[in-house]
């Protein structure tokens, strides 16, 4: 069983920025083995904003150990004004089984190195 879980992230526009990501069982803590499980991750003002501000790419870094890295390069980052936004991940399972598994804030700082 898997708990909807919050994060939150700061990041610097203009750079790179990566996070590793263990999904875990809520009740036991073991590792979720998440074969044929695909991710999408986007980044938005609010949580009702229409429009999209950044797609996290979302790779699977070790199935059976139920890893995950998502990835904003410096390019996109770059298109991000500074400020306030919304980001969740969404699954969806071997099954075809929707749910969100983190979600959260994401504050971008604009740096003064360009």
């Amino acid at each position: 069983m898997f708990t909807k879980k919050y994060l939150d992230f700061y990041l610097d526009q203009g750079s790179d920025f990566e996070k590793t990501i263990r999904l875990t069982d809520s009740e036991t803590n073991a590792n979720i083995n998440i074969a044929g499980y695909v991710f999408v991750s986007k980044v938005r003002k609010g949580p009702l904003t229409q429009n999209t501000a950044a797609i996290f790419t979302v790779s699977t870094v070790n199935t059976v150990n139920g890893t995950i890295k998502i990835v904003l390069n410096s390019a996109n980052t770059s298109n991000l004004e500074q400020g306030r936004y919304v980001y969740d991940i969404l699954q969806t399972n071997a099954a075809n089984l929707k749910s969100i598994i983190y979600e959260g804030t994401v504050i971008v700082s604009s740096g003064v190195s360009r």
